[in-house]
């Protein structure tokens, strides 16, 4: 029987919001014959969380006991996923109805590695921004999203908080990134680079805004050396014989009003003047 193998950071610090997303993920049905392992990992020395999941029995908790920041709690759990898929879902985030199956159906193509849905923001009235794909719905050829990435200025535009892998690839690119930020950056470009994708057009989840997530936060959290370090590993994948790539001041690009990304070129290039 196959296994989508679901993976939680959680802190204490961001709980406020856990409860919803356990009730939104208590809504998903999966495919015939699938099951869920929800493999939840708490972070922090001071584990306080366990209890909010004692009524969902697809529920296997660990405590870090210790401070290890998203991306390798998130790799200590998939230490533990014995399921053919990997997925990920943050601990303030809600996934949509049907969410899960949906991307588990694209897994029929074996070419297909990875696949991900869109995500609106989820804004603190409650009210949600929707924005637009950067890249064309259906199968990404290996290379394209780092292609993107690399000409708009190192945005991968994909929304990886909602992506589900095979765990078999997941665990050949070790997994989550640990830099200061972009940790699944990091990861994405090392998976994408050389396998297939599936970008489906439907919004599956939301992502919450609000201000206690850490990439609402300057100062020590530093966002630009993690993202600098996805395109050195680019570069790295792509110029092995090269000089390295230098440290530099990666800044962020904007988007126009209403774009999660720049986008739009593929719609440009398939219908001209549109």
């Amino acid at each position: 029987m196959p296994t989508l193998s679901l993976i939680t950071a959680v802190h204490p610090s961001g709980a406020d919001f856990l409860a919803e997303t356990i009730d939104h993920l208590r809504r998903q049905v999966l495919p015939l014959g699938w099951t869920l392992e929800w493999l939840v990992q708490e972070d922090g020395t001071d584990p306080q969380l366990q209890h909010h999941f004692d009524e969902f029995p697809e529920v296997s908790f660990e405590a870090n006991r210790g401070q290890y920041g998203p991306a390798l709690t998130r790799n200590i759990a998939l230490t533990r996923a014995a399921g053919e898929l990997t997925a990920v879902l943050d601990q303030d985030d809600v996934l949509l109805p049907g969410a899960l199956a949906r991307l588990i159906a694209h897994f029929d193509d074996p070419s297909v590695t990875w696949a991900a849905g869109q995500a609106d923001d989820l804004l603190p009235d409650g009210s949600r921004q929707a924005y637009e794909s950067a890249l064309p719905p259906g199968v990404i050829p290996p290379g394209a999203v780092n292609d993107w990435a690399a000409a708009n200025g190192g945005v991968w535009p994909i929304q990886l908080a909602g992506l589900m892998v095979r765990t078999q690839a997941l665990r050949s690119v070790g997994g989550w990134g640990t830099g200061p930020g972009h940790e699944d950056a990091t990861m994405f470009v090392a998976l994408s680079e050389h396998s297939t994708g599936y970008n489906d057009p439907a919004v599956l989840w939301l992502y919450r805004q609000h201000e206690g997530q850490m990439t609402q936060h300057a100062g020590p959290y530093r966002r630009g050396d993690g993202k600098l370090m996805a395109l050195q590993r680019l570069h790295a994948l792509r110029n092995p014989s090269a000089p390295p790539l230098p440290k530099t001041d990666v800044t962020f690009i904007q988007a126009a009003a209403g774009q999660k990304f720049p986008s739009g070129w593929w719609r440009a290039e398939d219908s001209p003047g549109t």
